[in-house]
């Protein structure tokens, strides 16, 4: 017939098996918690075993119940390596002294099993107790670096378990007699107290594993936000100049085809401005490249600053730059900031011990919804503030003309 206690421990059982199983699937992060994994593997199942041998024992033989006591004390001993293995390497003479205790403990239990059960619950208990209180302390160690709300929980019944084993032990040495030698017909408070520790056994189990599920998520989503940067950089690369972070051709283009569609939609113009430095390929030759770049990044942060937040100055290469002017009306046309441009590009440019001047020819070209545009496509309305820029460079250069057709 089977009691009570072999039911109890059967269904414990079943449940570290479900939960070991569950946390094997839901366990995904191979590469970074593969040790991890296997102390939590090993300590679940040898968990799960000992329950099974006190099941099992009265119907197959009580040797099983030193193996039942054995998985139970390494299954805490996986544990404290579990805990260690987030904040130290586990060193293989740590493993192999605790797998030495494990044997001498095997031993020694496994002597006395049958003919002085008070030592027996009295060294198994201090033996509980003393990995209580080691698993306690990595476990300190480790909420120092997380917070997590799941070890915290496991602190808790680490310090619970461990008052238990106290009361366990003054038992055995002052009360003895209270103690049953036939653990499968215990008494209601013994029984009770055994199903109380397992209890705190498997919550202990379900933390852990939430703790893991909790990791492995924050884990995803740094890979998620680490792929969103990587995505926002691909996307600086693709549409900013390196050098300057102005828009690049590929940026330029877009926001000129939107801004000719808005004009098509709507009335006012818009204006190109074609702009090539004057003087700036003798800066690269005498002074190198290095100071040449930062004569580029200057004076495309003088020309960003005096235009309006809606236009767009990009870089072509070299020392080519393109200006979008939008929302233009027939009045504005006659006050392009052209002169503010030739300004800011021709002011002194100090770099370094040196002072360097540049100056700008500047050609422009008009869009706006009118007759004599509905034939000029994008192409086009670039390639005519080009021709009216080489007007402007032959003139005499630091000047700016007009595209006329």
């Amino acid at each position: 017939m089977i009691e009570y206690n072999q039911l109890f421990y059967g269904i414990f059982a079943i449940i570290a098996f479900g939960l070991g199983i569950s946390s094997i699937i839901g366990f995904k992060d191979q590469k970074n918690y593969f040790k991890t994994k296997v102390y939590w593997t090993v300590s679940i199942y040898l968990f799960m075993l000992s329950c099974l041998f006190w099941a099992i024992a009265p119907l197959t033989s009580y040797y099983l119940l030193t193996l039942a006591n054995t998985c139970l004390v390494a299954a805490m001993v996986a544990k404290i390596f579990l805990f260690r293995s987030f904040t130290q390497a586990i060193t293989k003479a740590q493993l192999i002294s605790a797998l030495l205790l494990l044997i001498v403990y095997f031993i020694a239990f496994e002597q006395i099993r049958q003919t002085d059960f008070k030592n027996r619950v009295l060294m198994t208990s201090m033996l509980l107790m003393v990995t209580n209180i080691v698993q306690l302390q990595a476990l300190t160690a480790l909420i120092k670096i997380d917070k997590s709300i799941y070890l915290k929980f496991n602190s808790t019944l680490s310090i619970l378990m461990v008052g238990i084993l106290i009361n366990r032990i003054y038992t055995c040495i002052y009360h003895p007699n209270n103690l049953s030698i036939d653990i499968y017909h215990e008494t209601a408070l013994p029984l009770y107290g055994r199903m109380i520790g397992y209890t705190m056994f498997v919550l202990n189990y379900i933390f852990i594993g939430h703790y893991f599920y909790e990791k492995a998520w924050q884990k995803a989503n740094q890979t998620i936000d680490l792929k969103e940067v990587q995505v926002n950089d691909l996307k600086e690369l693709a549409y900013y100049d390196n050098l300057t972070s102005l828009p690049n051709r590929l940026l330029f283009m877009d926001r000129l085809e939107q801004a000719m569609a808005r004009v098509n939609r709507e009335r006012g113009y818009l204006a190109v401005l074609f702009i090539d430095l004057d003087g700036f390929k003798q800066i690269n030759d005498n002074h190198g490249h290095d100071i040449g770049d930062k004569v580029l990044i200057t004076v495309s942060q003088r020309m960003k600053a005096a235009l309006r937040k809606t236009d767009t100055v990009a870089r072509l290469g070299g020392d080519e730059f393109i200006v979008l002017l939008t929302e233009l009306s027939e009045h504005d046309i006659g006050k392009i900031p052209v002169t503010h441009l030739l300004q800011a590009c021709s002011a002194a440019i100090n770099v370094e011990t040196l002072t360097l001047n540049v100056s700008a020819s500047i050609g422009v070209s008009l869009y706006g919804r009118h007759a004599s545009y509905q034939d000029t496509n994008i192409s086009t309305l670039i390639e005519q503030a080009d021709q009216a820029m080489y007007v402007a460079k032959q003139a005499g250069k630091n000047r700016y003309h007009y595209f006329e057709s």
